[in-house]
């Protein structure tokens, strides 16, 4: 169960789509994503919150119970090589999503225009079994992206800063051809997480110097004047605190791709173990509505768009507060 309070959420909303999926990573149609329909705002009854009961925990196998440390196997716990640049990320459980009303409080601490519907996608909190992986320690920076692509796409140039204005496509390419791949949704949270079981990383609060994203920097009207990163838009990878596992900018400077496709109602039925997202493997870019999940919030995006558990979506376009970072798999013990 995640470590914050909860205090009873407002009942009259002041809505505004347009304004507010400036304020959040809630997408909009001007910031190159889509909303999602207006729907009746209703809430699992299996969301955990803090101060009820949890229900009972999913039984694990032998295999799940083993305590996997940060530089050993997932199956052997003999010491493994670590690639250049990239961090094991322990196999183990963690608490996915978040109850959509705590989504929305953290809303409404930064912006006056916010929606419970948006965060329902979030629900329901649930316990997901990864196995361990690879991940890389920074965003792909311009320099290693053009380097291997032969293009750079960013609108805000500077060979350590995070490259951005890519596709899917073309961040799925990148990855293959390092001999990497895309994490998965549920790998991405773990990772993000960094062992921790709290709003945002750090903590239950936002607080300046942890992250890049809209504050008195930025040049957007909904800034959160009381926060200062330092940066008007993306910051040089690595700039700010690693989270528990040592990964940097996993909250805000850029919405990170992964490979999962998006639908909405997922989290209710995705497996406990090493979920894929649905549609797994098919390229349904030609399919009408289809889009991809991001994921970590962006330097133009609200403090609340920061939270471990946030989540959004894009169809297949360039947008400059969007990146990536790659993923990859532990070789098999001889």
């Amino acid at each position: 169960m995640r470590k914050h309070l909860f205090i009873p959420w407002l009942k009259h909303l002041f809505s505004s789509n347009l304004f507010a999926s400036f304020l959040l990573g809630v997408p909009s149609t001007p910031s190159g994503i889509e909303l999602p329909p207006a729907k009746k705002n209703t809430l699992e009854p299996n969301i955990k919150i803090p101060g009820e009961v949890a229900p009972d925990p999913v039984v694990q196998s032998d295999e799940e119970k083993q305590v996997v440390l940060p530089g050993q196997s997932p199956v052997l716990g003999n010491k493994i090589n670590t690639p250049k640049d990239m961090v094991l990320i322990p196999a183990g459980e963690y608490t996915a999503g978040m109850d959509p009303r705590i989504g929305y409080q953290e809303c409404l601490k930064y912006a006056k225009s916010c929606e419970l519907e948006w965060y329902e996608h979030e629900a329901p909190m649930y316990n997901v079994w990864i196995d361990a992986f690879f991940m890389d320690k920074y965003e792909v920076t311009q320099k290693k992206f053009e380097g291997v692509m032969g293009k750079n796409p960013s609108k805000y140039k500077g060979d350590n800063l995070p490259v951005e204005r890519v596709l899917w496509k073309e961040v799925n390419r990148y990855c293959e051809k390092v001999g990497k791949r895309l994490p998965t949704e549920a790998e991405w949270e773990k990772a993000a997480s960094g062992g921790e079981d709290t709003l945002y990383f750090w903590g239950n609060e936002v607080e300046s110097g942890k992250a890049n994203f809209c504050d008195v920097n930025c040049k957007a009207y909904f800034k959160a004047h009381q926060f200062d990163d330092g940066y008007k838009a993306t910051s040089p990878v690595g700039s700010y605190p690693p989270n528990g596992y040592g990964l940097y900018d996993m909250a805000g400077n850029l919405w990170e791709w992964v490979s999962d496709w998006y639908e909405a109602g997922y989290y209710k039925d995705r497996p406990h173990r090493n979920p894929q997202g649905p549609f797994s493997g098919q390229d349904l870019f030609h399919v009408r509505g289809m889009k991809k999940v991001l994921r970590g919030g962006s330097w133009g995006n609200n403090a609340s768009a920061m939270r471990t558990a946030s989540r959004s979506w894009a169809h297949h376009s360039r947008v400059s507060r969007r990146g990536f970072r790659c993923a990859q798999d532990i070789p098999n013990n001889p």
